[in-house]
C-alpha cells in the first residue's frame, strides 16, 4: 500500500499542481480567446482581403443580353406586312483603362420575321443578322488620362490602409492592457505577502508593548499606537485583497475565462528588468498617428477627385460594326465574320454641370476637410513627441529610484540581520528588531511599487514604431 501511495505521488501529484502562468502564455491566451483582439485581427484580415478592391475599377466585364420583340400594329402600308417578330442575343467584353478610355467588343445575332409582307416591298421577310461590333470612347476633359479614376482608386486604397493600421493598433492596445493587468496582479500579490508579514511583525510588537504595559514598564499610549498601526495595516491588507480580486476578474475577462476561475501563480521569469534592460529606440510615430497621416492623404485624393469630377465631361467615341445578313443562319454568320459590310460612327458627347455654386461649395468642403485633418495631425504629432519624451524620462527616473530603493532595501536587510544576531546575544531588544523589520518591509513594498510602475510604463513603448533594424518584443 505504501509503494502504491509513493507511485501515485510520484506520477500524478505533478499533474495536480497548477503550472505558473508566464506573460508569454497569458498573451497567447489573449490572442486566441479575447473578443476585442480577435475582432481587430479579423479587421486586419478584412482590410488585406479588400486591398485589391480598387483595381476592380479597371477589370474587364462580361456583357450579355437577350431581347424579344413583337409588333402587331396595323402598318400604314398594307404591303409592309401584318406583324413583325424580332429576337436578339449578344455577348461581349468591356474594359476600362487606367488611362481613361474604355472599349467594348461584342458579337450579336438576331432573327427577324415579317408576316404577310409583299415580296415587292420586302424581298426577304425572314432573315438572320450577325453584327460583330467594336466601340471605343476616350475622355477629352474630365478624367483625361484617367485622372479621376486614379484619384478615386488611390483614395479607396488609403481608406483600406487606414482601416488596416487602426485595427493593428487596436490589437496592440488589447495586449498592452493585458500586460498592465499581468504586472499589476503579479506585483500586488508580492506586496500582499509582505503586508501579511508586516501584520505579523506588528502583532508581535503589539504583544510586546502589551506585556510592558501590564508590567508598568511603559505608558498605555504606546499600546494604543501599536494597536492603531495594526488596524491600519489590516485595513490596507483588506484593500489590497479586494484589489487583487478585481484584477483577477479583469485578468480572466481578458482571456475569456469566467470571473470565478482561480488565477494561478504568475511567473515573473523573463520579465523586463529596470536595472539591466536596454530600452528600445522608438520613433515619434505610432499606429494611431500613422492612420491619421494616411487619412490626410486620402482626403487630398478625394479633393482632387471632386475637382476632376465636376469638370465638363467631353468624350470622343468611335463605333464600328460588320454586318452579315441572310435568310440562312450559317450564311449570315459567315457574312458578318468576313467584315464585308462595315458601318462606322464617330462623334463627340458633352455633359456640362451647370450648378457651379453647389460645385464650388462641395469642392471647398473637401478642401476644408483636408485643413481639418492636417490641423489634427499636427497637434497629434506634437502630443506624440511630448508623450514619448515623457515616457522615456519617467522610465529613466523610475530606474534610478529603483536602484536607490534596492540599495535602501539591502541596507535595511543588513540592519535586520545584524539586529537578529545582537538579539541572540542579548545586546538588543525585540522591539528594535521588529522596528527594523518594519523598515525593511516598507522598503520592499516601495521596490515592488516602483518596479510595477516601470514595467507598465515600459509596455507603452511597444505602441510606438521602432527604428529600423530593431525587433519588436
Amino acid at each position: 500500500m505504501g509503494r502504491r501511495k509513493y507511485l501515485f505521488i510520484l506520477f500524478f501529484l505533478p499533474c495536480l499542481v497548477q503550472a505558473k502562468i508566464s506573460l508569454k502564455d497569458y498573451l497567447s491566451q489573449i490572442q486566441s480567446s479575447n473578443g476585442d483582439y480577435q475582432s481587430a485581427e479579423l479587421g486586419v484580415r478584412s482590410a488585406k482581403e479588400k486591398s485589391d478592391g480598387p483595381s476592380l475599377l479597371f477589370s474587364p466585364n462580361l456583357l450579355s443580353g437577350v431581347q424579344y420583340y413583337q409588333d402587331l400594329r396595323l402598318p400604314s402600308n398594307p404591303l409592309a406586312g401584318k406583324s413583325t417578330k424580332y429576337s436578339q442575343i449578344n455577348l461581349g467584353i468591356a474594359k476600362t483603362s487606367p488611362l481613361g478610355f474604355t472599349w467594348k467588343v461584342s458579337d450579336g445575332l438576331s432573327y427577324t420575321s415579317v408576316a404577310g409582307a409583299s415580296p415587292l416591298f420586302i424581298s426577304v421577310p425572314q432573315y438572320y443578322e450577325h453584327i460583330p461590333k467594336i466601340e471605343f470612347e476616350i475622355p477629352l476633359w474630365r478624367n483625361f488620362g484617367g485622372r479621376e479614376w486614379e484619384y478615386l482608386s488611390n483614395a479607396q486604397k488609403k481608406e483600406i490602409e487606414v482601416e488596416s493600421i487602426s485595427q493593428e493598433f487596436r490589437m496592440k492596445m488589447v495586449l498592452l492592457e493585458a500586460e498592465s493587468i499581468f504586472f499589476q496582479l503579479l506585483n500586488l500579490r508580492k506586496s500582499i505577502h509582505i503586508q501579511e508579514s508586516m501584520i505579523a511583525q506588528t502583532m508581535l510588537l503589539n504583544d510586546w508593548v502589551a506585556r510592558r504595559v501590564q508590567n508598568d514598564l511603559t505608558d498605555r499610549a504606546d499600546l494604543f499606537e501599536t494597536g492603531s498601526a495594526l488596524k491600519w495595516r489590516k485595513l490596507e491588507l483588506e484593500n489590497s485583497r479586494m484589489t487583487e480580486q478585481e484584477l483577477a476578474r479583469k485578468f480572466n475577462a481578458l482571456r475569456g475565462e469566467s470571473p470565478e476561475v482561480s488565477v494561478g501563480e504568475l511567473d515573473e521569469a523573463g520579465l523586463p528588468n529596470a536595472t539591466a534592460d536596454i530600452l528600445p529606440v522608438v520613433k515619434d510615430s505610432r499606429g494611431d498617428f500613422r492612420a491619421k497621416e494616411v487619412g490626410v492623404e486620402m482626403q487630398r485624393y478625394l479633393h482632387q477627385q471632386s475637382i476632376e469630377k465636376f469638370k465638363p465631361d467631353i468624350k470622343a467615341y468611335l463605333q464600328t460594326s460588320f454586318n452579315g445578313k441572310d435568310k440562312m443562319l450559317n450564311d449570315a454568320i459567315k457574312d458578318g465574320a468576313q467584315l464585308k459590310h462595315p458601318e462606322w460612327t464617330v462623334g463627340i458627347n458633352m455633359v456640362l454641370p451647370l450648378d457651379r455654386e453647389v460645385i464650388s461649395s462641395v469642392t471647398s468642403g473637401h478642401k476644408t476637410a483636408i485643413m481639418s485633418a492636417e490641423s489634427m495631425l499636427h497637434q497629434s504629432r506634437e502630443n506624440l513627441k511630448d508623450e514619448r519624451k515623457t515616457i522615456l524620462s519617467k522610465l529613466d527616473n523610475l530606474a534610478a529610484q529603483i536602484q536607490q530603493v534596492i540599495d535602501l532595501e539591502n541596507s535595511e536587510k543588513s540592519k535586520v540581520e545584524y539586529e537578529r544576531e545582537r538579539l541572540k546575544k542579548g545586546k538588543t531588544t525585540t522591539y528594535q528588531l521588529i522596528v527594523n523589520e518594519g523598515s525593511w518591509s516598507r522598503a520592499r513594498l516601495k521596490h515592488i511599487e516602483l518596479v510595477s510602475n516601470w514595467q507598465t510604463l515600459r509596455s507603452k513603448l511597444k505602441l510606438f514604431d521602432l527604428l529600423e533594424n530593431q525587433k519588436q518584443e
